[in-house]
Parts: C-alpha cells; sequence; structure tokens
C-alpha cells in the first residue's frame, strides 16, 4: 500500500509541475486506491497533516500540587499517589496506574533522595549495650544466662 501511495504521489506531483489536472478515476483504478484519497493529495501537495487537538487529562488540575510533591527528596510515584489519595479521601479521578501514565507523559520525575552514606544508629556511641545469650543445652532454656559486654 505505502509503495502504491508513493506512486500516486509521484505522479501527481509531475502533474502538478505540468499545471495538468488529473483524472482522479482513473487513477484509481490504476492504483487501487480511493479517488478522494487522490484528491486530498493533489489539493494538499502530499499527505495532509492530521490536525492535532491537546488532550486535557482528568489529573490536570493536578498538576501543581504532583509537582511540588515529585520536588521532595525521596519521594516516589506511588507516595505521590497515596499522599493525594489521603488528601482528596479517595476522590481522585483515576486510579495508581492512571496516575503513572500521566506521569510518564508529563515527564514528572521525582526527586531522588540523599545518597550519601552514613551510620545509622539509634543511641549515642558508646551507650549502646550488646547482650549475647549464652546456652549450654538448646532443649532446656532455663540454663540460659544473659552476660551484657560494654562496647
Amino acid at each position: 500500500m505505502k509503495k502504491k501511495l508513493q506512486k500516486v504521489r509521484g505522479v501527481l506531483s509531475i502533474m502538478k509541475d505540468f499545471n495538468m489536472k488529473p483524472n482522479f478515476s482513473e487513477l484509481e483504478r490504476m492504483y487501487g486506491i480511493d479517488r478522494h484519497t487522490i484528491k486530498k493529495y493533489y489539493e494538499n501537495g502530499g499527505i495532509p497533516e492530521r490536525k492535532k487537538f491537546k488532550k486535557v487529562s482528568k489529573w490536570d488540575p493536578l498538576y501543581d500540587v504532583i509537582i511540588s510533591l515529585a520536588d521532595v527528596p525521596g519521594s516516589y510515584l506511588m507516595s505521590i499517589f497515596q499522599v493525594l489519595n489521603y488528601e482528596y479521601n479517595g476522590n481522585l479521578p483515576g486510579n495508581y496506574n492512571s496516575f503513572k501514565a500521566y506521569a510518564y507523559r508529563r515527564g514528572i520525575k521525582c526527586t531522588p533522595a540523599d545518597q550519601t552514606p552514613h551510620v545509622y544508629y539509634e543511641t549515642e556511641p558508646g551507650e549502646q549495650l550488646q547482650c549475647d545469650w549464652l546456652c549450654k543445652d538448646s532443649h532446656n532454656q532455663s540454663s540460659c544466662a544473659s552476660s551484657p559486654i560494654p562496647v
């Protein structure tokens, strides 16, 4: 089909260069393409541009909120969706999959968390207590004792 269209466009461009009006019905019989399509190609000088409409998403009213949540370091799309779900009491315009597709279409990227390595501890160093359980008999736990070892 594409080769036929290329041939028709070539014939039409030659006819247009010589200021000849083509017989659309004859070209239809020759190439097997509808005469209305051939006429449309002739009048537009090739394949016409399709009209593009900007589709409005149901998520568009929440765009600013989504961007502000995505700027928080360490956020993920799932966490943003859950925050929105909590704030709007579950009255969101779609489910998580539609939200994820919307984010990818709009180019919304979450800010990654700070990845610098650090030591994690809950108490200050030197205040931790380590307990080792000493058991002589694994079946009899009454003879087990703990001995705290300071660190």
